[in-house]
């Protein structure tokens, strides 16, 4: 499958729905792209960050995905590729994320030498904003 425009960083699973398993991807490119693994096709694209896209985690609970840049952001995204919150709490870039579902915890490591563990939260933009 191709569709970055440059290297891939990041990828997680997703969900699968019928037939069809769906992951994520992320890139130096700026762009997360979703993608239809069992037919091999890309089936939607977000940008909001402005550097690079280093990690990735997904909550089934929300059914959200987010990711984190070399931009010191992490993004929360719905499935629609809405921002549903956006993150600052690192200096440096975010160079991995991950999602406990039954604690409903995003941890964040950074080059920072920061890892942070918060209660991911879910938000219409205009509420975070």
């Amino acid at each position: 499958m191709t569709g970055h425009y440059g290297e891939v960083n990041a990828v997680v699973y997703m969900y699968d729905r019928g037939d069809d398993s769906f992951i994520a991807s992320g890139g130096a490119d700026k762009l997360v792209f979703i993608w239809n693994i069992s037919k091999g096709i890309q089936v939607k694209q977000f940008r909001a960050h402005y550097e690079a896209i280093n990690s990735l985690a997904y909550s089934g609970k929300y059914d959200a995905l987010v990711s984190g840049s070399t931009d010191k952001s992490i993004i929360v995204w719905d499935k629609h590729g809405k921002v549903k919150n956006r993150i600052k709490n690192h200096s440096a870039l975010v160079a991995a994320l991950a999602y406990l579902e039954r604690r409903n915890l995003l941890i964040s490591a950074s080059w920072d030498h920061h890892i942070y563990a918060q209660t991911l939260k879910v938000y219409d933009e205009e509420e975070f904003a």
